[in-house]
């Protein structure tokens, strides 16, 4: 059995489908799928049926015009960014409404906010889950479903392997860690101050990096690419954020193959 574990990280996310791609091209395919934030939409467009080079084009096709459109302010009393736009945009792409119609088992992280625990999706609707994973706090209004209110599931695990380790017992897991190991996103104090979103979206990540060190042990393989030169919002460079993940991947295929 074996498990990819594709962490949370926003635009570094389409990191995660080069790496699919080079473990799809290897022959190489995931039992289950475990995902957070921005690795629950990798997850749930992979485990639909989407093969690596359609999740290719779907990337480089977001263009910035369509990302303006998305993320337009709604209100500020309540988040940046307009979350009912997404969602029409996630009923567009994705081919399947449920867990069960996937091809392959995938699992949902988020964060509730109702009981302050981590809450894991596998069946039933798949938007609603998804759109929670990624509701980062400020950026986005968080999400009312299941009788809990649900935020971005990186706040207590951006890498969940400890989930996947649950599911597959002695199976083998690969771990697609977007966070790094060491915090990147120092703020100079010769620099402007950062404005609140700015400031959130670091502190974010620093939190993160200090969980996903916390989780990275319990993987067999623990792909990170080097993601330091991409900020949270840079969705505008998808197709060399997609290289870094197929490159770090490259680098470790041999290892990952004689584990399995």
């Amino acid at each position: 059995m074996i498990g990819y574990v594709l962490g949370s990280g926003a635009a570094r996310g389409y990191a995660h489908i080069g790496a699919i791609d080079v473990l799809e091209s290897e022959g190489i395919k995931p039992d289950l799928v475990v995902g957070c934030s921005i690795g629950a939409v990798i997850g749930a467009l992979y485990c639909s049926g989407i093969p690596s080079n359609e999740l290719i084009e779907l990337a480089l096709d977001l263009n910035v015009r369509k990302l303006i459109r998305l993320v337009v302010p709604h209100r500020l009393t309540q988040a940046a960014i307009n979350l009912s736009k997404i969602e029409r945009f996630f009923e567009e792409i994705f081919p399947v409404k449920t867990f069960e119609d996937l091809k392959i088992p995938l699992r949902v992280v988020a964060t509730s906010l109702t009981t302050g625990k981590l809450k894991v999706f596998e069946k039933g609707p798949l938007l609603p889950p998804v759109l929670a994973s990624i509701a980062i706090p400020i950026i986005f209004p968080a999400v009312k479903y299941d009788n809990e209110y649900l935020v971005d599931g990186g706040l207590l695990s951006p890498l969940p392997v400890k989930i996947a380790r649950e599911w597959l017992n002695n199976g083998k897991i690969i771990a697609i860690n977007l966070s790094g190991e060491e915090f990147s996103r120092a703020i100079s104090p010769d620099e402007d101050p950062p404005n609140i979103y700015l400031t959130a979206l670091a502190s974010v990540e620093l939190t993160q990096l200090g969980l996903t060190l916390n989780e990275m042990p319990y993987a067999d393989i623990v792909i990170s690419p080097d993601l330091s030169d991409f900020a949270f919002y840079d969705f505008h460079r998808a197709e060399e954020i997609i290289h870094a993940g197929r490159a770090e991947t490259e680098k470790r295929i041999e290892e990952i193959k004689s584990i399995l």
